[in-house]
């Protein structure tokens, strides 16, 4: 025996060694139908591997199964995005009806596209989602700027009526007036504002010997000089560049203070207390800075903790709609809505997400995996093999079936495909033990039958929609026959009463 023929002898179709070989590239080839050799060769193994027909099948299911995870999660993020834009624009008093019935209708629109047109639909939703998240950001910043101009308004107001109670020549009426002013102030609107502004204006216009008018755009030389240096007093002028650096400082905390409130008011009060008690301090000038630094940068690293929270919020609110419907899911959903109502990090999040892919991606195989074993056992009964009910189940529990045609006793059909890999691998098999030249003879004719079989199961799986590839074939006779027990006690009946014929027709020749 060469070193050929001892290679091929070696061969086994070892069905788990399927499951370890890489898939092949999208750009191979398939291996002609007219070959009659071909070897494919187990990455790390010095043996040959080779069944008489090893194919990669590729289901339409699987395809359909990637774009359906897709679609949802596409949509999922969608309709998040969505809820974000309502409320951001509900907040800052610039949502119309009609606006959200527009948003609506396209999102209506862009999820049955995805019937027509899969990426076209994808990358739309993609471009939607871009747009909502804009105007959703510029509304939270509009709105910022007008918080924050309200506030620089109430604090101007604030230290006008302040003024105004200091002045020797208030009278007790006026400072009642000043007093509910005041209280006005506290958590006043832009309409109190200008009311306010308007009832003070009056005031400081009876009290002529101070002559205070309301700064105009929030300009206030008192927090101005408090800010910087402390030498100015409520009334001096606030030309120059100190104190327009002063300005842009407060100006900007203002803002970041706006901003921390769009998401979170209850934390934007403790930096505007802060702030207050900032315009207070009565240190000196380098202290006061420091203070100023401190402050800007506390509220500057809480306002990116509460974007990343908001955007952590957002992510897990489209996991949660990713798993709506899949009532299976049931574990994986109690933790992402376990992770909703605790502050988790970024990376639990990203876990969650890897866990929902996964989930997902297990969840389309396993329809896939179904959908191919379905159609090749309906392909092998149109061929006139024996399936029967619950073989579909057995084949997924076990990663093999062995089929057969009623009257076809000593040959089957062996079928293996591992869950975890796309490699089918199909082989004829004897149920008869080997007993001379004659069942070598029988077994290459079985091959033979099954090499003819193979090409019409290929041709029926490519019209159900099935991707084919061979990359392994042996050419019958070339690789033993694998030998397995009966399925059936008649057939090692028939087996027997078939040996003794060939044993009887032997001794018939040998006599002649």
């Amino acid at each position: 025996m060469n070193e050929h023929s001892s290679a091929v002898a070696n061969l086994t179709g070892n069905i788990e060694a399927l499951a370890h070989l890489p898939a092949p590239p999208p750009s191979q080839a398939p291996i002609s139908r007219k070959s009659t050799y071909h070897h494919a060769q187990i990455p790390g193994d010095n043996t040959f591997m080779s069944g008489p027909k090893v194919i990669v099948i590729v289901s339409p299911e699987q395809l359909k199964q990637m774009q359906l995870a897709e679609r949802g999660k596409l949509v999922a993020e969608l309709s998040t995005a969505i809820s974000l834009w309502k409320r951001s624009l509900e907040q800052s008093g610039k949502l119309k009806s009609e606006d959200e019935l527009v948003v609506l209708k396209r999102r209506a629109a862009l999820e049955a596209g995805f019937e027509e047109n899969h990426d076209l639909a994808a990358k739309s939703i993609v471009r939607e989602i871009e747009f909502l998240n804009h105007q959703a950001s510029q509304a939270r910043e509009e709105y910022a700027h007008r918080i924050a101009d309200k506030n620089k308004r109430k604090r101007s107001l604030q230290q006008i009526a302040l003024t105004l109670l200091g002045s020797s020549t208030c009278s007790d009426q006026q400072k009642t007036a000043l007093k509910r002013a005041m209280k006005q102030l506290e958590h006043a609107n832009n309409d109190i504002l200008d009311a306010v502004s308007i009832e003070l204006n009056q005031l400081s216009s009876s009290l002529s010997k101070i002559g205070i008018k309301e700064p105009p755009s929030g300009e206030n030389a008192k927090f101005i000089a408090q800010l910087k240096d402390g030498a100015l007093t409520v009334g001096e002028p606030t030309s120059g560049p100190e104190q327009d650096e002063a300005a842009v400082i407060r100006d900007k905390i203002e803002l970041l203070i706006a901003r921390t409130e769009v998401i979170d008011a209850s934390i934007a009060e403790r930096y505007t207390l802060r702030l207050t008690q900032l315009l207070e301090d009565a240190s000196d000038i380098h202290q006061r800075r420091m203070k100023v630094d401190s402050l800007i940068v506390d509220i500057s690293r809480e306002l990116r903790e509460l974007k990343i929270a908001q955007q952590t919020r957002s992510t897990l609110e489209s996991l949660l709609r990713q798993l709506e419907g899949h009532e299976e899911s049931g574990e994986l959903r109690g933790k992402v809505q376990a992770a909703l109502l605790k502050s988790c990090g970024a990376d639990e999040v990203i876990k969650l997400q890897h866990d929902v892919e996964e989930w997902m991606s297990r969840r389309g195989a396993v329809i896939a995996e179904q959908s191919k074993r379905e159609a090749v056992l309906s392909a092998l009964q149109s061929l006139g093999y024996d399936v029967k009910e619950g073989m579909c189940a057995a084949w997924s529990e076990s990663g093999s079936i062995v089929v057969r045609k009623p009257d076809s006793k000593q040959y089957g059909l062996q079928v293996a495909a591992p869950s975890s890999s796309e490699r089918m691998q199909m082989r004829v098999v004897s149920f008869a033990t080997p007993s001379d030249s004659k069942t070598s003879a029988r077994d290459t004719k079985a091959e033979e039958q099954w090499c003819t079989e193979f090409q019409q199961l290929t041709e029926d799986l490519r019209t159900r929609g099935f991707s084919l590839t061979l990359e392994a074939a042996s050419a019958p006779g070339a690789t033993p026959v694998k030998r397995i027990a009966p399925l059936f006690a008649d057939d090692h009946e028939e087996d027997e009463e078939v040996e003794h014929d060939s044993s009887r027709r032997n001794r018939r020749e040998i006599t002649r």
